[in-house]
C-alpha cells in the first residue's frame, strides 16, 4: 500500500471516529473497506495458507469483512498507532478468534470430532488456549484491555513502530509496565498449560 492511500485512510479513521450521523460514518467505512480489503485478503490468504486451510472465495470475502470491522472497533486514531501496523496484528488476531469460534460451532455440530480414544489432538487444545485468552481478556477491567492487547501484540513481534503507551489518567507509565510484564506471565502460562 502507497504512502498516500495510507495517509488518505489515516484521515478518514479520524473522520469516522470523529462523526456523528451514521449514514456519513457508514459511507466513509465502506470507502475504506474498499481500499483495504485486497490487503486485508492477501493478509487473511496468507494466514490460512501457512495453516494449509482453504476456504471458498465468497466465505473469504465475508471473513475479509467481518475482519475488517474487528479491526476498525479497536483502532483508536487518537492512539497514533500507524493504522496499516495495527490492521495486520489485529488481522492475525481475529483470525485466531475465528479459528475458536469455528471450532466450537463444529464440535457442537459432531460433539466427538474433538476427541480420539480420550485424547484432544493439537489443534483443538489450541483453540481452547485461544479461548482462555478471550475468556480472560473479558474478565480484566476496560481500561487494562489495552495493556493486555498490547502484551499479546509484543509477544506476537510486533513491528517496532507501534507505540505501545500513552499517557492515561487510569495508570502510570510505570503501572503500565508493571501490568504489562504480569500479563505475558498470564498469557504465557495459558498458552503453555
Amino acid at each position: 500500500m502507497d504512502s498516500k492511500t495510507i495517509l488518505y485512510l489515516e484521515e478518514q479513521s479520524k473522520q469516522l471516529y470523529g462523526c456523528s450521523d451514521q449514514k456519513e460514518k457508514d459511507k466513509i467505512r465502506n470507502d475504506m473497506f474498499i481500499r483495504m480489503e485486497p490487503y486485508i485478503d492477501i493478509w487473511l490468504k496468507g494466514n490460512l495458507n501457512y495453516r494449509k486451510l482453504f476456504i471458498k472465495d465468497e466465505e473469504r470475502m465475508s471473513l475479509c469483512w467481518d475482519c475488517f470491522e474487528f479491526c476498525l472497533k479497536y483502532y483508536h486514531p487518537e492512539r497514533n498507532i500507524p493504522l496499516i501496523n495495527h490492521f495486520y496484528g489485529y488481522t492475525r488476531f481475529f483470525l485466531l478468534s475465528w479459528f475458536v469460534d469455528k471450532n466450537k460451532r463444529e464440535n457442537i455440530n459432531d460433539p466427538n470430532a474433538s476427541t480420539d480414544d480420550g485424547k484432544l489432538d493439537n489443534c483443538t487444545i489450541f483453540y481452547e488456549q485461544i479461548d482462555d485468552l478471550k475468556q480472560f481478556r473479558k474478565m480484566i477491567p476496560e481500561d487494562y484491555k489495552e495493556i493486555f492487547d498490547d502484551a499479546i501484540l509484543s509477544m506476537a513481534g510486533r513491528p517496532v513502530d507501534k507505540v505501545p503507551y500513552r499517557k492515561s489518567n487510569a495508570y502510570s507509565y510505570y503501572k503500565y509496565c508493571e501490568s504489562k510484564k504480569v500479563f505475558k506471565i498470564v498469557i504465557d502460562f495459558l498458552l503453555r498449560r
